[in-house]
């Protein structure tokens, strides 16, 4: 009997091929550079940095179940700087060997310095749609949303698919927002956003509601939970720490 390969002419067998194999692509590593400029195809890990994918480029090219990995250690002229979204399910975290890969938000300034399109005026990362995310090992540093609902560094689904965010060991450091200095999950009519934080250090991060992280307010039904984590605020319980946070509404967190 024919095979569907010997019924069909080469150029549908081809053309079948090509539409099948990305649905059915094994996940990759992407590497991220903060001086990336070069765009190539899948995001390779090259000796020169201005040759790689900015951070950008590898979240454009990224598939469902993909990890970007920063390449690029904190530091002067090293920080990745500026806004990214991300709807699509991946892990970010630092490549094999750097440490602390900073993102950072440039304090709001919209100028030269901020590598996005000169926009800085915004959570350091906004995560959307069902995705399923992860961060580890990472610094998201001198963010500023001037708007409400905010999220100084992270911006997790106002929408009501419900996002679902891990955070791990990470540090925020003087991220501001009107509400969620540091993080604000599921905020607004519908909101659904689920944060989970393990490990991770929040500090100098400032808001009117939920200094370090807000959730559920404005009518949405976001929600976190916070393990194992230290905030540089006023109170102590269970495996978590506060110490010196000020807010309208929540000092560190805030929730609905």
């Amino acid at each position: 009997p024919l095979s569907l390969h010997d019924a069909l002419p080469s150029s549908a067998w081809l053309g079948l091929v090509a539409a099948r194999g990305p649905a059915n692509a094994l996940p990759v590593t992407l590497y991220a550079y903060a001086q990336g400029a070069g765009n190539p195809s899948g995001c390779p890990q090259l000796a020169s940095p201005a040759a790689g994918c900015s951070l950008a480029q590898a979240l454009t090219q990224a598939a469902s179940g993909d990890t970007i990995d920063l390449a690029s250690p904190g530091g002067p002229g090293n920080d990745y700087v500026g806004n990214w979204a991300i709807s699509t399910s991946l892990t970010l975290q630092p490549a094999p060997g750097i440490t602390n890969p900073t993102l950072d938000g440039n304090g709001g300034a919209n100028n030269p310095t901020c590598q996005t399109a000169g926009v800085c005026d915004g959570p350091i990362l906004t995560t959307s749609g069902s995705a399923t995310i992860a961060i580890s090992d990472l610094t998201l540093q001198d963010g500023s949303d001037s708007s409400t609902p905010g999220g100084g560094a992270i911006a997790n689904d106002a929408g009501s698919t419900g996002t679902t965010l891990t955070v791990t060991a990470s540090t925020f450091t003087n991220d501001g927002a009107t509400d969620g200095g540091a993080i604000d999950s599921g905020d607004g009519p519908g909101g659904g956003g689920r944060v989970n934080v393990t490990g991770c250090t929040f500090t100098g991060d400032s808001a009117f509601n939920g200094g370090a992280i807000d959730s559920g307010d404005h009518g949405g039904g976001g929600t976190v939970t916070v393990t194992d984590s230290t905030f540089t605020g006023s109170a102590s319980a269970d495996a978590d720490t506060f110490s010196g946070f000020s807010a309208g509404a929540g000092g560190a967190i805030d929730s609905g």
